[in-house]
């Protein structure tokens, strides 16, 4: 049985659902190991990378924002808070449990059949990598076209309502996933 990853909140279907419930089976036939046993020769380095990212959402469940570079405050950068722990800590429960795919959305399916996600978790992580990604580059493409400089940050103010909504939901559901591969890839309860 899949170990509860997210807490409650249901993502938005704003986007589209990228995740279905079958797919191909990625896991290795022959590993050499079960599942779950300790792999100490696993990239620990990007956990503790990722212990050091940003957070996307504050402890009363809002935005954190850039408040240190002038032309980005009041943003969030979708990067540090985003892209970057979902895709690391996929890649690392992947190769816990012997995911050959490489596509982080592929992986997300594979573990969901792997058990190590519910269903709803693997619907909320891919509805996570859609949102965020669907968000970072339309704001890229605006930025891009209004001349300005293209970044990874985005203005959660300038958002609809759902959107925003949306993006929100997603980070909560990075930010679990987050938690969970430093408990237990680093034990980092903190």
């Amino acid at each position: 049985m899949a170990a509860p990853l997210l807490s409650g909140s249901p993502t938005s279907s704003l986007i589209f659902r990228r995740c279905g419930r079958g797919g191909a089976g990625a896991r290795t036939a022959g590993r050499g190991h079960p599942a779950g046993a300790q792999q100490p020769h696993l990239p620990s380095a990007d956990v503790s990378g990722q212990a050091g990212a940003q957070r996307g959402v504050g402890i009363f469940g809002g935005f954190v924002i850039e408040r240190e570079k002038r032309e980005y405050r009041g943003q969030v950068n979708l990067k540090y808070t985003g892209t970057l722990p979902l895709v690391s800590g996929i890649r690392l429960l992947a190769l816990r449990e012997g995911v050959e795919e490489t596509s982080t959305l592929a992986r997300i399916r594979a573990l969901g059949q792997a058990g190590v996600f519910s269903d709803n978790d693997r619907d909320e992580l891919c509805e996570a990598f859609g949102v965020v990604t669907d968000t970072l580059l339309r704001n890229q493409i605006a930025d891009y076209r209004a001349g300005r400089r293209v970044s990874y940050y985005v203005d959660p103010e300038a958002l609809s309502k759902r959107r925003r909504t949306a993006l929100l939901d997603s980070l909560k559901a990075i930010h679990a996933l987050r938690k969970r591969a430093n408990l237990e890839f680093a034990a980092n309860i903190f």
